[in-house]
């Protein structure tokens, strides 16, 4: 099942990624970094939408590599934050797992 949000500084629905068995992937870009919050965000409603769907687990491809963590790690540790693009949750990089050599 794939997940869209609403982009608010792009002003049009995105891909936020998909929802495969219990787990959300989503294929990153070098600019999804976010070094102020020393890892990766998500748009609110994604998270509230994977919460609801029963998600339990999320990977984030990069090239050969995946982060994998928990959904639980998101909705109790992350940081809300808006950078313009809506209000995301940003999970610091502690929470990952990586798994290197992975094919996305």
């Amino acid at each position: 099942m794939i997940i869209y949000t609403l982009d608010k500084k792009k002003d049009r629905k995105v891909k936020a990624g998909e929802i495969i068995g219990k787990t959300f992937k989503r294929n990153l870009k070098s600019n999804h970094y976010m070094v102020k919050e020393n890892g990766y965000g998500m748009q609110v409603d994604v998270l509230e939408r994977l919460v609801k769907e029963g998600v339990e687990d999320v990977a984030l491809n990069y090239k050969s590599r995946r982060y994998v963590s928990r959904l639980q790690d998101w909705a109790l540790n992350g940081k809300r934050k808006d950078y313009g693009h809506g209000e995301q949750v940003f999970l610091d990089k502690s929470y990952y797992k990586v798994l290197k050599g992975v094919n996305n």
